[in-house]
């Protein structure tokens, strides 16, 4: 997380909820968006850096509504964010294009990850995918239909 100037998640401050998506695509700008929970406050942090020389193209806060912060929450427990170790089929796996979607989250002294390769719109790891995308949308960036993978 260094290029965004991110440290570690965990351990978190108490009565911290805090989540972190990162998406690496392999021919676009990098996304980096961390939404918290403190108290009655939901704020989300949105980073997006430029691929060639790593520099800050957008370096914004934005304060959540209890709705937004409750309906990603009501997203993650449809991806089964914290009982899923993954969403493929155990094997070797190279990837030479796509994109990595690196999902983090602490809560109540845990720690937890899920990165997922290029995930399809259908299938185990769709709601997954919508859960990020969903962050995406609530940062305001826009991101074309043809570089989401």
């Amino acid at each position: 997380m260094n290029t965004f100037g991110e440290g570690p998640l965990f351990p978190a401050a108490p009565g911290t909820e805090t989540y972190r998506f990162t998406w690496m695509r392999s021919f676009n700008d990098y996304v980096l968006i961390r939404v918290t929970q403190f108290g009655p406050v939901h704020s989300l942090h949105v980073k997006m850096g430029d691929l060639r020389d790593g520099d800050l193209l957008i370096d914004q806060r934005i304060l959540l509504t209890p709705s937004q912060w409750q309906e990603f929450r009501r997203r993650l427990e449809q991806a089964r964010f914290w009982s899923a170790d993954r969403y493929f089929l155990d094997g070797n796996f190279a990837y030479t294009d796509g994109a990595a979607w690196l999902l983090e989250g602490v809560r109540g002294g845990s720690y937890h990850a899920l990165d997922v390769h290029s995930p399809e719109r259908e299938g185990p790891a769709g709601a997954f995918r919508a859960a990020c995308l969903y962050l995406v949308e609530l940062s305001g960036i826009s991101i074309p239909a043809k570089d989401v993978f």
